[in-house]
């Protein structure tokens, strides 16, 4: 089992990969501009919290295969990202200051609806978000064809429930790698 974009949170049992070491919690320093140095069908899960929507649009294609490669035939890979369609209805409602996020004392700077969607679209790093439609699309132009989205914290496989660790992480998706076409009949 493999966590992408690790940070500062580790999963025990988990492979916990990152592009910045840092003793104790990441067990591989990894770049995903780089190939993976794991043998491809060699991973049973693979999760990402918060990674995908800080990758420019060329390395979100190549994480992707990557993750597509590394998986072993019905390996799943789960993605946990914000949703861009729950922050442009908070946008859009009177309610737009009703998210975690925005109750945080360093978001305190932001005072109307205008600033919240700039700061959740350019802030933290982040380069592209995504709404269930976009993301399926990127996975299905990986190779994945077998995508569903659980909600938070559920997922048909037990590995990957009970992973989501901020209240924002509202758009999941899991991809999984298709069986070769003799072990599908």
């Amino acid at each position: 089992m493999l966590h992408v974009g690790c940070g500062t949170r580790r999963l025990e049992g988990w492979t916990n990969a990152d592009r910045y070491p840092s003793d104790g919690l990441v067990d591989l320093a990894w770049d995903v501009a780089d190939p993976l140095p794991l043998p491809s069908g060699s991973i049973a899960y693979i999760y990402s919290e918060h990674f995908m929507e800080h990758l420019p649009l060329p390395l979100v294609h190549v994480f992707l295969q990557q993750c597509l490669r590394l998986l072993r035939p019905g390996g799943v890979l789960r993605i946990a990202m914000p949703s861009l369609r729950t922050i442009v209805g908070h946008y859009l409602s009177d309610d737009w200051r009703d998210q975690d996020w925005l109750r945080r004392p360093e978001n305190a700077h932001i005072q109307t609806g205008c600033a919240m969607l700039n700061e959740a679209m350019r802030g933290w790093g982040h380069c592209w978000l995504y709404d269930e439609e976009e993301l399926s699309r990127f996975l299905r132009q990986a190779g994945f064809s077998q995508i569903e989205n659980p909600a938070p914290n559920e997922s048909a496989h037990p590995p990957l429930r009970d992973l989501e660790s901020r209240p924002d992480s509202l758009l999941l998706s899991e991809a999984t790698k298709d069986l070769p076409p003799l072990a599908r009949s």
